[in-house]
């Protein structure tokens, strides 16, 4: 537990997201800066980076947002908003949208209809492949009937009635 709690901390965070400090990162004016070749690892090779410095290597525990000195507890998000939003500036209003809402509303795995959900997902996940590989348009609706079928026997009504509530909730919480 002390482990857990200490990678849990502040602390603990920047070790497993930044690196070693004098190595990976200095700290300047009271704030994290990342040493500018792991920025650039980051950038042009992801997974490399991680092997050759470690930083990243075990993201348990991981927390989202920025610690007390306004650094991301994640080096790899170092100024990206930032670049992101010089990119999104060329962007048109209709070119991009945020996908956040949705994500995660399906039934937990352990109930009932976490395991209808399961079911249907195993449905699509062999069903699919025989639309796209279909020899006509009738063959593919043929299939993809078959496959509305077979999930609805599976119970995705259940399941839709499960997202909806889980997205209203959701909604509830983000408008309050």
């Amino acid at each position: 537990m002390k482990m857990i709690n200490y990678l849990a901390s502040e602390e603990g965070q920047y070790l497993l997201m930044w690196g070693i400090e004098g190595t990976n990162w200095n700290m300047e004016d009271g704030k994290h800066v990342p040493n500018d070749d792991l920025i650039e690892g980051f950038q042009t090779d992801f997974d490399k980076t991680i092997l050759d410095t470690g930083v990243r290597k075990w993201t348990w525990f991981v927390k989202n947002g920025n610690g007390t000195d306004g650094t991301p507890y994640d080096v790899s998000q170092y100024k990206v908003k930032e670049t992101r939003q010089v990119a999104m500036n060329h962007f048109g209003e209709n070119d991009r949208w945020d996908t956040a809402e949705f994500a995660g509303l399906t039934p937990a795995g352990s109930t009932p209809d976490g395991l209808k959900w399961q079911k249907i997902q195993d449905i699509y996940d062999q069903e699919y492949p025989k639309i796209v590989n279909a020899d006509s348009h009738d063959a593919a609706m043929e299939e993809y009937d078959k496959m509305i079928s077979e999930m609805n026997d599976a119970g995705l009504e259940d399941v839709e009635k499960v997202i909806t509530q889980n997205y209203q909730e959701r909604m509830k919480l983000w408008n309050e």
